[in-house]
């Protein structure tokens, strides 16, 4: 019997040193778990901090996109308002030029007539009537001019006989 308890205490002291090395084994894998685990959490908060900054840029870049629409916007109606008054503006320029053509006319014709021979009355400056004095009439157009023979010729003057 002591041989079968010895034989038994032997067989028990083995299992249990075989108990012990599984023990071993299950703890180390534990541990090698737990690490693993531990990494693929901070990887797991890794991509969620990488999400949420894609998010928060992704908002940023539609608010910034939205600002840019108004701008754009805004850029169109100040830039037809600007075509418009330009439009204006070359209205007035035209106008002022025709204006400016009409003018250089009249001073054209202003600058021609003294050096054309012609028959313009010599009229001398006439006083104002004082009071209760009758004013002497003249007329406006005390002389002719006669024909025009060329046009480098003086005119002949004939008195008006009124």
């Amino acid at each position: 019997m002591i041989t079968n308890l010895n034989s038994t205490m032997q067989q028990t002291n083995a299992v249990t040193n075989q108990v012990v090395q599984a023990v071993e084994q299950v703890r180390s894998v534990s541990q090698d778990l737990a690490s693993n685990a531990q990494e693929q959490s901070a990887a797991v908060e890794e991509v969620a901090s990488s999400v949420e900054e894609t998010d928060a840029q992704v908002k940023a870049s539609a608010d910034h996109a939205s600002v840019a629409n108004q701008l754009a916007s805004q850029t169109t109606s100040l830039a037809t308002a600007g075509q418009a008054k330009m439009n204006s503006l070359s209205t007035s320029m035209s106008s002022i030029a025709n204006s400016s053509m009409e003018i250089s006319k009249i001073i054209k014709v202003i600058v021609i007539l003294p050096s054309r021979p012609t028959c313009w009355p010599s009229m001398p400056p006439s006083k104002p009537p004082g009071p209760g004095s009758m004013a002497k009439v003249l007329p406006w157009w005390p002389r002719k001019c006669a024909t025009w023979r060329t046009q480098r010729q003086s005119c002949q003057i004939h008195r008006r006989t009124d």
